[in-house]
C-alpha cells in the first residue's frame, strides 16, 4: 500500500494536503491499541526512515540511524510501503515483536484512511 504519508505526517507536503501531527497520531495509535507510546513512536520513526530512504517521500533525510543509505538507494519506492517488511525490520533492528509492529502499522493505516491520506487496500 503506497502512501506519501510521511511527508504529510512531518508537515512537508504542499499547503493543500492534510497535515497530521506525529505525536497526536502516535498517541491515538497507543490509545487504540494499548501499545506503549514509545513503542508506537519507534515503529513510526523506522517506517519514516525507510520511506525517506527509498524515495517514497521527500525530502530524504541526511542521516540514517537504522538503515544503510546506500542499500536503500537501490530499492524501489514501493518497498517503502511494504508493511510486512517494516514490521520485520522493527523486530530485527529495534527488538519490537513483528506482530506488535504490524498492529501499530495497521492502526496507522486505518487512521490515515479515515483522514483520506492513505489509500484503502
Amino acid at each position: 500500500m503506497l502512501r506519501a504519508l510521511v511527508e504529510r505526517l512531518r508537515g512537508r507536503s504542499p499547503p493543500h494536503a492534510p497535515v497530521v501531527d506525529t505525536d497526536d497520531l502516535a498517541a491515538r495509535i497507543a490509545a487504540d491499541t494499548g501499545i506503549e507510546f514509545e513503542t508506537v513512536t519507534r515503529v513510526l520513526d523506522l517506517e519514516a526512515e525507510l520511506q525517506e530512504g527509498v524515495g517514497l517521500v521527500h525530502p530524504p533525510r541526511a542521516t540514517f540511524v537504522h538503515y544503510d543509505a546506500a542499500a536503500l538507494a537501490g530499492l524501489a519506492p514501493e518497498d517503502g510501503g511494504d508493511l510486512a517488511r517494516i514490521a520485520g525490520d522493527a523486530e530485527r533492528l529495534l527488538g519490537i515483536p513483528r506482530a506488535v509492529a504490524l498492529v501499530v502499522l495497521d492502526a496507522e493505516t486505518r487512521h490515515l484512511q479515515k483522514l483520506g491520506i492513505a489509500d484503502a487496500g
